[in-house]
């Protein structure tokens, strides 16, 4: 982050003949680092204003220092070798955290206890995700236990299935609490009996449930229950991994 900020400081003298360039980079980078200190989303973890301010930093600074590099190539100043010797520092401050990302990012082997930063998918998941895509309407509700599933596959449906759920954990900048609240009472649904369950269900809107390894691994005894209330909650899909329970 500092190091952008100081190739960014470097790089305005290269935008003098464009103050309007100036003044649109300036500003970006202005209230990019008052957001990084000052604001938070205090129901969100404390770290996603920082995060995505970031980004804003990254694309603000990309224009500034592509020209202050075209300057200093062509330059005939004497106080050529100061700059590049500045943006050398510059650039090996932040090495060591590009080199981490760079490694991190080709980590997709998934290490010790769930939750993972890489799902894997099988065969039958994909397959029942097809099934969603073309047998159910773009605005139906399918649902998954958003409490099992708040870590490594929060947006298992949305993502994977083009389709909407009641409720669930997004992660991207906004407060959990009203999330958390109706992620709890969905959850319920999965415990208790059949027939308050299939109230909860149509209370929320919802027209399909899905229950995978995660549902039957937290809820034992799940589907037996959904399947004594077949005609209220008919099995519409299933195969050896997922199954699909219509909400009529």
């Amino acid at each position: 982050m500092f190091g952008i900020i100081g190739v960014t400081l470097l790089a305005i003298p290269a935008l003098a003949t464009e103050k309007r360039g100036v003044a649109i980079l300036g500003a970006l980078a202005a209230t990019s680092v008052a957001f990084y200190f000052f604001v938070n989303v205090r129901d969100h973890q404390d770290v996603y204003v920082g995060w995505r301010v970031g980004h804003f930093m990254f694309m603000s600074s990309a224009v500034g220092i592509g020209m202050l590099l075209e300057r200093m190539i062509v330059s005939k100043s004497a106080t050529q070798p100061l700059q590049w010797a500045a943006v050398i520092v510059l650039f090996l401050a932040g090495l060591p955290t590009t080199l981490i990302d760079v490694y991190n990012t080709q980590d997709i082997s998934e290490h010790g206890e769930p939750p993972y930063w890489t799902l894997m998918l099988r065969p039958d998941e994909l397959q029942a995700f097809d099934w969603i895509k073309k047998n159910t309407r773009p605005d139906a509700i399918v649902q998954v236990d958003p409490i099992v599933r708040q870590n490594d596959g929060w947006a298992y449906v949305p993502a994977f299935a083009a389709r909407r759920m009641a409720v669930g954990f997004p992660i991207s900048m906004v407060p959990l609490a009203k999330y958390q609240d109706g992620s709890t009472e969905i959850n319920k649904m999965f415990d208790e009996s059949p027939l308050a369950a299939y109230e909860r269900a149509a209370k929320a809107r919802i027209n399909y449930v899905l229950i995978g390894p995660p549902e039957r691994k937290a809820h034992p005894g799940v589907e037996e229950r959904f399947a004594s209330i077949a005609n209220l909650m008919p099995l519409a899909f299933k195969n050896g991994t997922i199954a699909l329970y219509e909400v009529r």
